[in-house]
């Protein structure tokens, strides 16, 4: 049976956590921005203690990522887990991931790519529905801001306990790749698309309540 976790409002505390690699500690101005771009919507953040943590590819040691996740788990002010990025590594943590502790307290965890490794694994072992939505750098640290069409699905998603339903794809696009922390200083140039009458977009895919 899936257990669907209780939904975000503003106000709600949303615990961040780098399971996989180390981009909080590669890009410091991305990092810093997506917070305050997060908070600047009207959530608390509360930091995973090794959440900037970088040993090589990883972001800091297996057991310190893991005890990052356990802790989210154990907050009770937490109602939303989000990932900083994806990566690499995420499933050096599945075989000690504690299931009954997040079968406990059933709350949301939000990422994708690398991240996806934990959505299946929590909700094969548990029945708990994820989300495959934004991770904090990537989305809330575009500049200014996060995109319009990016905070509107993510209301959608995690602001109610029911099916999102459709996902009508978004009115624009891009392609273009700004290096973080040296060229992201301004917007990236969007594009309309043509042909969204007729066809979802790729993007719109990732915003599929995955498990759910």
């Amino acid at each position: 049976m899936t257990i669907l976790p209780r939904r975000l409002v503003k106000g709600d505390t949303i615990g961040i956590v780098s399971p996989a690699s180390p981009f909080p500690a590669w890009f410091p101005r991305r990092f810093a921005r997506s917070v305050s771009n997060l908070e600047a919507k009207g959530y608390k953040v509360k930091m995973g203690a090794h959440v900037r943590d970088k040993l090589g590819h990883k972001a800091g040691r297996k057991e310190d990522r893991l005890e990052d996740l356990h802790a989210m788990y154990r907050d009770e002010s937490v109602r939303l887990i989000m990932t900083t990025l994806g990566g690499f590594n995420s499933n050096e943590l599945l075989d000690s991931l504690d299931y009954d502790l997040v079968r406990q307290d059933p709350k949301g965890l939000i990422g994708y790519s690398d991240i996806t490794a934990l959505h299946l694994a929590i909700h094969s072992k548990t029945g708990l529905a994820s989300f495959y939505g934004p991770h904090l750098m990537s989305q809330f640290g575009e500049f200014p801001d996060v995109l319009p069409y990016t905070l509107e699905c993510f209301g959608k998603l995690v602001g109610q306990t029911r099916p999102a339903g459709r996902i009508e794809s978004s009115k624009v696009w891009t392609e273009e790749r700004l290096e973080y922390d040296q060229e992201d200083d301004r917007p990236r140039s969007m594009t309309a698309h043509w042909w969204r009458d007729q066809y979802v977009s790729h993007s719109a895919w990732h915003w599929v309540h995955a498990l759910g």
